[in-house]
């Protein structure tokens, strides 16, 4: 199964005087699990456009894309950050697996917990698949800061936090 598959995507967008603007045209390409691709060429080729297709963010006027066999027609979210107070027994994880979500952050009042996608069920996660660096202990810390301090304080904390980081050590 490719990573990626783009079966004969095309693109036109509407003109001025109502003739269309071909963008890309019968694009096909399948990108493999582990293989490193660029799109190189011209201003004004299309490169912009198929990329913005891949990634849901334009339709396409033809074709489709597929990611892991799964049809693009939208942007997918990374991660989805549940606030869960007033119903914490009521369960929202198999619905965000069946959307295919890859990470959910979920706030119980106290603390933060991490999940990520692993088949179909999610699991515990030491650390973000969207921020590598961040951890579930950090982010409950910086939400009881906030609730102490001010916000501009609040936010300087934030930055130094984030300047401190060494990037080459990322799990």
């Amino acid at each position: 199964m490719s990573l990626l598959e783009v079966d004969a995507l095309c693109k036109s967008y509407d003109g001025s005087a109502g003739a269309a603007t071909l963008a890309i045209e019968n694009i096909s390409l399948a990108v493999e699990p582990g293989e490193f691709v660029a799109l190189v060429g011209p201003s004004g080729c299309g490169k912009t456009t198929l990329l913005m297709c891949i990634a849901g963010l334009v339709a396409p006027s033809g074709g489709r894309v597929a990611v892991k066999s799964n049809l693009v027609d939208r942007p997918p979210p990374d991660l989805v950050l549940e606030i869960e107070i007033t119903h914490p027994n009521l369960n929202k994880l198999p619905l965000f697996a069946s959307f295919g979500i890859p990470e959910v952050w979920r706030f119980d009042g106290t603390a933060i917990q991490f999940y990520t996608l692993s088949g179909s069920a999610y699991v515990n996660a030491t650390h973000s698949l969207a921020l590598p660096l961040l951890t579930p202990e950090v982010v409950t810390r910086f939400v009881r800061e906030g609730s102490r301090t001010g916000r501009l304080e609040w936010l300087k904390k934030i930055r130094a936090w984030a300047r401190s980081l060494d990037v080459s050590e990322q799990p």
